[in-house]
């Protein structure tokens, strides 16, 4: 059966309409061994990311000491945090940092201390691998002499399984990652898994990160939103 001409017509005309609301258009620009990507869907920017096999720049932008501003997280729980973060092992080919933090007034019994490691994905990114150290309590304060890590080797640490943050950067020159979803296992205060966001950008570090159980319950960490720290 034929449909009628104007009943075509107004058809063809919807879906014109239809079509042309869905579309997308991309833009990329490529230089030396960056690349901007865009990508737009009604006029909005979905995806703005530089992809970049060169590190050096977040190692620098995470290097150095800062205090945590409570601007991004206004709870009323939240104490000043410290923290020191210092490139080690420069003799190596990868790219190491010894992270310390604690509360400011109590820097001798800090509440956290790991080592990163820092290297390039496949895809334009970065990953950031965490290890827990086998003595925490020798390197305390070591952050201001990154040399003397130069007498230990790789047992110092023990890997943060599933704990890697995966991170990109933006057009802007910041980055941001994160853990992927319940991979970080961790039995703090009855946790199954912990999860952890970071953003940085130069003089800025943002780090969130929070414990949740098997059913999604959260049980540690900030809930309003992470610590923004400040270099100092």
């Amino acid at each position: 059966m034929k449909l009628p001409y104007s009943l075509c017509s107004s058809f063809l005309l919807c879906l014109l309409i239809l079509v042309s609301g869905c579309k997308t258009s991309s833009k990329s620009r490529s230089s030396n061994n960056t690349r901007v990507t865009k990508t737009k869907s009604n006029g909005s920017v979905l995806d703005n990311i530089t992809k970049s096999t060169n590190l050096t720049g977040l190692v620098t932008d995470m290097t150095g000491s800062f205090i945590s501003e409570n601007v991004m997280a206004p709870d009323s729980s939240l104490h000043n945090i410290l923290l020191h973060t210092a490139p080690i092992w420069s003799s190596r080919s990868t790219k190491y940092l010894y992270v310390e933090q604690a509360i400011e007034g109590l820097e001798a019994t800090p509440v956290k201390q790991r080592i990163y490691e820092l290297l390039k994905d496949n895809n334009g990114g970065f990953e950031i691998k965490r290890y827990k150290l086998t003595d925490p309590n020798s390197v305390v304060g070591k952050w201001k002499s990154p040399a003397y890590f130069d007498q230990f080797d790789l047992s110092l640490l023990d890997e943060e399984e599933g704990c890697t943050l995966y991170v990109i950067q933006h057009a802007d020159g910041s980055y941001s990652g994160s853990t992927r979803m319940d991979h970080c296992i961790n039995s703090d205060k009855g946790a199954s898994y912990a999860s952890t966001i970071l953003k940085v950008r130069k003089g800025q570090i943002m780090s969130w990160e929070q414990g949740f159980t098997s059913d999604k319950v959260q049980v540690w960490g900030t809930e309003k939103g992470g610590y923004q720290f400040i270099r100092k």
